[in-house]
């Protein structure tokens, strides 16, 4: 929960307490709030007062709203492993940034590429990983050859570290084309029909 949540909330018990303090003083004539007496329920309608109290409480209602639906919103969630390994003395969790941080090390050696974004599935009934990494190049070398030599190293690494299965090692590559260029166009072909 963050500290202006909290705050709000402090702020609407305070002020809840306050409003019941004050009207059942008021209600029971316990005299704790003369000026509300006074100034507010003797105000008539259109008076500065007046105007100053419904504004108040409409603002009050608006609060309370949000921090009734702030209270729905915030609920912490336990969060389950991204990848948990059984096995005779418990179990093993494993992040999935911790599966994605030893594919970056091996895309990253390879000359050719400007940036990479790496996805990972796990399927728990057979034990295995599949990986998607989105590449953009640069154009320094071949890529089919750049794409064949990720797959390989990465798969080969990633298998050996985890020991587990890589069902799939797929690379994308993605458009690598700066605004000012443009893509060039092939030739108009018409249908004969």
């Amino acid at each position: 929960m963050s500290i202006l949540f909290r705050a709000a909330l402090f702020l609407f018990a305070a002020g809840s307490l306050f409003i019941l303090y004050t009207a059942a003083g008021t209600w029971l004539n316990w005299g704790t709030a003369p000026w509300i007496e006074n100034s507010i329920l003797g105000a008539s309608p259109g008076s500065e007062s007046f105007w100053i109290v419904l504004l108040l409480a409409v603002l009050w209602v608006i609060l309370s709203i949000l921090i009734f639906l702030g209270a729905f919103r915030y609920t912490k969630k336990s969060r389950m492993p991204d990848i948990r390994w059984k096995n005779d003395e418990g179990h093993i969790d494993v992040s999935n940034d911790t599966i994605k941080n030893i594919i970056y090390r091996n895309i990253n050696n390879f000359e050719g590429l400007d940036s990479s974004e790496v996805q990972i599935q796990h399927i728990e009934s057979d034990n295995v990983l599949n990986v998607r990494a989105h590449i953009t190049i640069n154009g320094k070398s071949p890529i089919q050859t750049l794409s064949e030599n990720i797959q390989e190293a990465a798969k080969a690494d990633l298998e050996r570290i985890t020991e587990m299965d890589v069902k799939t090692f797929d690379v994308i590559i993605k458009d690598n084309l700066e605004p000012s260029q443009s893509v060039p166009k092939g030739p108009k072909v018409s249908r004969v029909q």
